[in-house]
């Protein structure tokens, strides 16, 4: 598979729960998240419909042409404080394959195309825990910079512009 391949994007669906349910439970990856609790698959897909018929939500798979999935990034949209909030999960067979950034990249892209007008100017915000060094690589290669950080997370923030 070439790294060179261009990630497409597209909106996550139900069809979608059982990998997303099997990447979010992935140990390595639950170690990394805010909240690293183990989630059944009647919590997941409450979730899941209900992120998808909300409209300050949005959940976006990346694959590398029409098949391999690579992962899923999703941006939380407060439109009152102007900020979205970034997180991204990498499908585990794609880890450490060099991808993170572009599809982060890539669904920067997209959420650009979907937030013109008075929703331009957002900042981009992340919440990285100090020990994922990889997430942390992954946000400051597509531009996130260090906005401050306590004594468990990095907070990171780019301007969506």
């Amino acid at each position: 598979m070439s790294q060179r391949q261009e990630i497409s994007i597209r909106d996550a669906r139900i069809e979608d729960a059982e990998i997303l349910l099997a990447w979010r439970n992935d140990p390595e990856a639950r170690s990394m998240f805010v909240s690293q609790d183990q989630v059944s698959p009647e919590e997941h897909v409450t979730w899941l419909r209900e992120t998808l018929e909300r409209d300050d939500r949005v959940l976006l798979m990346g694959s590398l042409g029409d098949h391999a999935l690579v992962g899923v990034v999703r941006f939380d949209i407060d439109r009152s404080r102007r900020k979205i909030n970034v997180s991204i999960n990498i499908n585990p067979a794609m880890r450490r394959m060099g991808l993170s950034s572009k599809l982060l990249e890539a669904a920067i892209a997209s959420l650009k195309d979907r937030v013109k007008g008075p929703d331009a100017g957002f900042a981009l915000e992340a919440q990285i825990r100090h020990e994922n060094k990889a997430s942390l690589r992954c946000f400051q290669r597509v531009g996130f910079t260090q906005a401050e950080n306590d004594e468990h997370f990095y907070y990171l923030r780019v301007s969506l512009t």
